[in-house]
């Protein structure tokens, strides 16, 4: 492949480089973890180090972890099987409506076949979610508020410390999607007070194929998936041994990277915004100004059609994406811009640009080159 920019770290991010040796010495832990001789047992103790790893960074002392293949999977692992408890009454879940596809999808699938009844809280035109909202929501009924920690299209973050106030003060299960934002911002599982928090490998530097659950100790969830013990009863299946080590060994790394880069990442993204805002005309940053991943810019360019210019990136060698990953190929606007209410034109030409450990200045430096006369040429056509 060319030299190319990579600007959409929040679809996923490459692996680290430590981390392909990482997987390459691992390689002769090829032993059935569930199996008692010394293959197993070996493969067995490294993936509980890899679990201690997650309980550490997250800083969850009272908690278990969970591993799946993605947060895809924890999410509708959590929202099913809460369902799926004899609660006697039909439960009331809450999240927002601007949630990954995989809780909205959830959600919209267990209200058909479950017969539950869902709350999709609106945001602000910034994104957010209001403690307020929540407080209004709740049912006696209710069983879950299940929002995420930072949006994966303009990056805000949601007031979850106050939402769980909420929630504890109504003896609720608090849960969330934190995918983007670990080692991105700090986040104590403890400090939080939360029952569930979900996470995946891919978008910290750590190989695809791999996620978790994490999850108050004393709380049981039933299986998604049956046939097996493994995951101490909760996810059948011989575990991704080598995708396990390796996201145990990415989050210390990632750790000590973003404490080194996190100030770079910050004020390029800084350049990167004002250079588009203040050298591109008609164009306007989405999402709220402070409360967000520093990392994470969704930028609409009024008068163009954001595929085209997607394309147009791409043949320029640079790549960016017009909001979640999981909606390729969708020409529908941005869901999330839609339930912020904000205009057609804005959503329709939305771009988002996500940066990450591995970008450079020379790299925004290029991009700030190209893309003025990019937009000029492409406004000039679509007249």
């Amino acid at each position: 492949m060319p030299p190319r920019i990579y600007l959409d770290y929040n679809a996923t991010t490459p692996l680290h480089p430590e981390l392909a040796a990482t997987l390459t010495q691992s390689l002769p832990l090829y032993g059935n973890p569930a199996s008692p001789y010394l293959e197993g047992r070996c493969a067995h103790d490294a993936i509980e180090e890899a679990r201690d790893s997650v309980i550490r960074f997250l800083d969850a002392p009272s908690a278990e972890v969970i591993f799946t293949s993605c947060a895809s999977e924890s999410n509708n692992h959590i929202l099913k099987s809460v369902l799926w408890e004899k609660w006697g009454f039909i439960p009331h879940l809450i999240v927002s409506s601007i949630e990954h596809s995989s809780v909205l999808a959830a959600c919209r699938f267990l209200e058909t076949t479950e017969k539950a009844t869902v709350t999709y809280l609106p945001v602000t035109p910034m994104g957010q979610v209001t403690p307020q909202d929540v407080q209004t929501a709740i049912r006696p009924e209710t069983i879950l508020i299940f929002i995420m920690t930072a949006n994966n299209e303009v990056g805000t973050l949601q007031p979850l410390l106050e939402i769980s106030k909420i929630a504890k003060a109504h003896n609720l299960l608090l849960g969330t999607d934190a995918v983007q934002a670990i080692g991105k911002i700090p986040l104590s599982f403890q400090e939080l007070n939360l029952d569930f928090l979900t996470f995946s490998g891919h978008k910290c530097y750590a190989p695809k194929g791999i996620g978790g659950i994490v999850m108050r100790k004393g709380l049981t969830i039933t299986p998604l998936i049956h046939g097996g013990s493994q995951e101490r009863k909760n996810r059948a299946g011989t575990q991704n041994t080598l995708g396990i080590i390796a996201l145990g060994r990415a989050l210390p790394l990632l750790n000590k990277e973003e404490k080194i880069r996190s100030p770079l990442i910050r004020s390029l993204s800084k350049k990167l915004s004002h250079g588009i805002l203040n050298t591109v005309s008609e164009t306007e940053l989405n999402g709220h100004p402070t409360e967000k991943i520093v990392s994470t810019l969704n930028i609409s360019f009024h008068g163009l059609s954001a595929e085209s210019l997607v394309i147009a990136l791409d043949m320029a060698g640079i790549s960016v994406s017009t909001g979640s990953a999981c909606s390729t190929g969708s020409i529908e606007p941005s869901y999330v811009l839609e339930a912020m209410n904000l205009p057609k034109k804005t959503r329709e030409s939305a771009l988002r640009f996500s940066l990450g450990l591995f970008t450079t200045e020379q790299e925004i430096n290029q991009v700030l080159k190209l893309l003025p006369p990019l937009v000029s040429k492409l406004r000039k056509a679509s007249r």
